[in-house]
């Protein structure tokens, strides 16, 4: 395992994110969204990176950490998100 220099990972985590963020949700939608992508290191370290929205501002915050632990996926869907453009309705 080598060591990568943090601020070196940083700083390239942008364009990386910007990259997987336009495959996952293609060129028009992409600024449609505010997403959170996760690069993993080993020894549970990561790089962060999320889309934040402040007062109509988009801005991006990029962050190290050294305990990042990821659950098992779910598959089910959160009834904040829409899928489809539809509405989600309540049981």
């Amino acid at each position: 395992m080598s060591k990568v220099d943090v601020l070196k990972a940083i700083e390239e985590m942008p364009v990386e994110a910007v990259a997987a963020i336009e495959q996952a949700f293609g060129k028009d939608e992409m600024l449609n969204v505010t997403p959170t992508v996760i690069k993993p290191f080993g020894n549970e370290q990561a790089i962060i990176l999320k889309v934040v929205e402040e007062n109509g501002q988009r801005k991006i915050n990029v962050e190290a950490t050294d305990a990042l632990i990821i659950l098992p996926e779910s598959k089910d869907t959160l009834d904040i998100y829409e899928n489809d453009g539809s509405e989600v309705e309540d049981d």
